[in-house]
């Protein structure tokens, strides 16, 4: 698997309430690492609604559940954790492998039988697909934003037209979307990620076809 592939997560859902119990027995998943902000709490620090009922459900049907997050705020996950009743790991530094390691050792399961949610491609996706794990992004809790990206993106490094035009801050700018390695969301700013630059988009993306 390259790189870029490696960008690509296996499965998206709007946000973590929508990953089944159905659809993790499907694909054999039998534990979940899930991230902290955006997936399970917002900006804020509150946490999304009905994700406690979620979490009981899973554990009543089995599945391990550990929170994984890169926040060095302990507290802060401790906080999430307790509440959630589930154990947590902090400072876990995805995409690397040191922290999705520690998951393991907290599920006690092969990396196959383990799915990962969050909502960051760069830490969520990209570790859990080096790692042999299930990848699973969901919508950030506050970026609206998002979905249109993956919208765009179709999960599938191609595209649909050879063109798209985006607004930046100032001027219209015109890519070749072969140029396109990945789309994402910091800040709740979409950036669109160049093999020679990062633009940040203001406004929304225009398909230009092959006649234009």
């Amino acid at each position: 698997m390259d790189f870029y592939t490696k960008m690509y997560p296996k499965a998206y859902f709007n946000n973590i309430k929508d990953v089944s119990i159905e659809f993790l027995q499907s694909h054999n998943i039998k534990g979940l690492l899930i991230d902290v902000d955006n997936t399970l709490i917002d900006y804020n620090k509150n946490i999304l609604f009905g994700v406690k009922e979620w979490i009981d459900n899973m554990d009543k049907e089995g599945i391990k559940l550990c929170i994984l997050s890169n926040t060095n705020n302990k507290s802060k996950v401790e906080n999430v954790a307790r509440y959630l009743e589930i154990p947590y790991i902090y400072f876990a530094m995805k995409p690397l492998k040191f922290g999705f390691k520690k998951g393991v050792n907290k599920l006690k399961l092969p990396n196959k039988n383990i799915g990962v949610i969050g909502d960051q491609l760069l830490t969520d996706v990209l570790g859990a697909n080096r790692t042999g794990m299930y990848s699973i992004l969901v919508k950030p809790i506050n970026d609206q934003s998002f979905l249109q990206a993956m919208e765009f993106c179709q999960i599938f490094p191609k595209y649909d037209v050879p063109f798209i035009k985006v607004k930046t801050s100032r001027i219209e700018v015109k890519i070749n979307t072969g140029d396109i390695l990945y789309i994402d969301i910091a800040n709740r700013t979409t950036r669109i990620h160049l093999i020679n630059e990062t633009i940040k988009v203001s406004g929304s993306f225009k398909e230009i076809p092959n006649h234009y």
